[in-house]
């Protein structure tokens, strides 16, 4: 699987955030960190540097691409004291060690990333102990470890372009009865679909076969089916747009096919190489592109899932599994479109804990929220704000939204710990922000205060950001029976600079710099 440095630095992101001793993650060169010190808070620091790479093989047309990096802990050092030195050095190199260790871990759990990292005990040993000296006041010590990680995948250099390769086969029959493609007008979310489907079957002895694309059905299913008796089941969400010039664009499908993988691996079922799902996915909606509809505010909505399909009973990792992409034409999520919608704080159910199924997108998450998605609807309102499963105290998610604040000019954001699914939408999101220079917070933030920032006029905006909405900016909160209302109930400048600038990328009428689109 290849892995570009964005998932590489997420991946040691997380790995710092799940460590007690790591205070900060940084993802700078080490030389670039001595002009940034000021900027950190705490230490000691988990620093991912850059992946230089090089490339092997027999041909162009076999190669593989070996990246090479480092990961560095650092933490702050009163250089003239030796026995400070030498407890700064045995603290960073025993957290470092940590750190390889975990990476170790996932590698046999056959985690995604980890399945390409080349970790050798006898050579991932402390290359080098530093002072690092920026300031007279800010002085560090710490050590390094040296890894790699070679690419399982090939790639075709053509056109001085890299391109996944893929030589999965693909069989196509068509329908006979094509349907009539609905007005744009009319569109609701989810209600109508494309003419086709793709199907993909898994067993543990063949893997992956028979790809392909038929006419739009039901799907036969055994009544023993693992599925419908224990839920092992993943989907996914992402939208293929229709562009001014009536060419048809995908946004960051690549991001969905990895956090499926991911979802997959929580869920004990089988993975798929990201360079078949992509072979899949371009293929299908390539096919039913004209399905896709050109009114503004409309999307061709895109649903891949996954479901363990063994025809026995009894709980254990699926044997068979069936992978599905089904297609359909949508309008906007919510009724109110663009207007701030009501939310409701719920205090009794539970959605997801820590180490549970939250971070995965599966099924059974949903299924556990509609109790409390029917109470809100009951008093008016259009989705529910999950708290923590513990403390019931801080916020996590909206029902099928991450979400957002603007706190005194901060854009503060509840971090991912485990139990919030980590949205595409959310990650782009982000990243605009900080490009464009605004504070941004992945943190834990409580009820009491949103509501202290609420009565102190300070909680200026407040939105929820996924694939289906896009951006729905929040003009009331309902916690406990009391009303909280938001920016006077209107939508934020930031909440619609936000949903202006990401649509306007996805619907081709911006310059994608990120490069965040995949044209058909």
């Amino acid at each position: 699987m290849q892995q570009n440095y964005t998932d590489i630095a997420d991946y040691f992101e997380q790995l710092a955030d799940k460590h007690k001793q790591i205070k900060t993650f940084c993802r700078y060169e080490l030389d670039e960190l001595l002009s940034k010190t000021a900027s950190i808070k705490a230490f000691p620091c988990l620093v991912v540097e850059g992946f230089d790479f090089d490339f092997a093989g027999s041909s162009p047309d076999n190669i593989l691409k070996n990246r090479h990096g480092a990961f560095s802990i650092v933490d702050k050092c009163d250089i003239f004291n030796p026995a400070k030195r030498c407890e700064t050095l045995e603290r960073t190199e025993i957290i470092a060690g940590q750190i390889l260790s975990k990476m170790v871990d996932d590698k046999r759990q056959r985690l995604p990333l980890m399945t390409s990292f080349e970790i050798n005990l006898q050579d991932c040993v402390i290359e080098k102990c530093k002072i690092i000296k920026s300031h007279l006041t800010n002085r560090f010590y710490g050590v390094i470890f040296e890894i790699s990680i070679l690419d399982s995948c090939k790639f075709a250099c053509r056109n001085g372009k890299e391109t996944r390769r893929s030589c999965m086969e693909i069989k196509v029959t068509k329908t006979t009865h094509p349907a009539e493609k609905p007005d744009s007008s009319t569109l609701g979310f989810g209600k109508v679909f494309t003419d086709h489907m793709f199907i993909m079957d898994y067993s543990a002895d063949k893997g992956w076969h028979d790809a392909r694309i038929v006419p739009f059905g039901p799907l036969p299913l055994h009544p023993a089916s693992t599925v419908l008796h224990y839920g092992v089941e993943i989907f996914e969400g992402l939208k293929a747009y229709r562009r001014a010039d009536g060419k048809v664009q995908l946004f960051r499908p690549i991001e969905n096919i990895r956090r499926m993988n991911r979802s997959a691996e929580r869920l004990c079922l089988p993975q798929i190489p990201e360079e078949d799902a992509m072979q899949a996915l371009l293929t299908f909606v390539t096919m039913e592109q004209d399905w896709t509809p050109s009114a503004p505010g409309t999307s061709l909505y895109i649903r891949p899932f996954m479901f363990g399909n063994d025809e026995t009973l009894g709980v254990h990792a699926v044997k068979h599994a069936t992978f599905v992409i089904i297609l359909s034409p949508v309008g906007s999520y919510y009724k109110e479109g663009i207007n701030p919608v009501g939310i409701m704080i719920e205090d009794e159910d539970v959605r997801a804990v820590r180490g549970g199924t939250g971070e995965a997108k599966c099924g059974g998450n949903y299924a556990a929220s509609n109790r409390a998605g029917e109470k809100a609807e009951q008093l008016g309102y259009a989705q529910v704000l999950w708290l923590d499963g513990v403390e019931r105290r801080y916020i996590e998610e909206v029902g099928a939204m991450n979400v957002m604040f603007k706190i005194d000019g901060e854009v503060v954001t509840p971090a991912l710990t485990g139990s919030i699914l980590p949205g595409i939408t959310r990650k782009s999101i982000l990243e605009l922000l900080r490009d464009e220079g605004y504070k941004v917070s992945e943190r834990r933030i409580s009820v009491d205060e949103l509501g202290r920032a609420l009565e102190d006029g300070k909680l200026e905006e407040a939105w929820g950001c996924g694939t289906a909405a896009v951006v729905s900016p929040i003009g009331e909160l309902c916690y406990k029976g009391k009303k909280f209302i938001i920016n006077e109930g209107r939508i934020g400048a930031l909440t619609q600079h936000l949903y202006d600038t990401l649509t306007g990328i996805q619907w081709g009428k911006l310059e994608d710099k990120y490069g965040w689109t995949k044209q058909l």
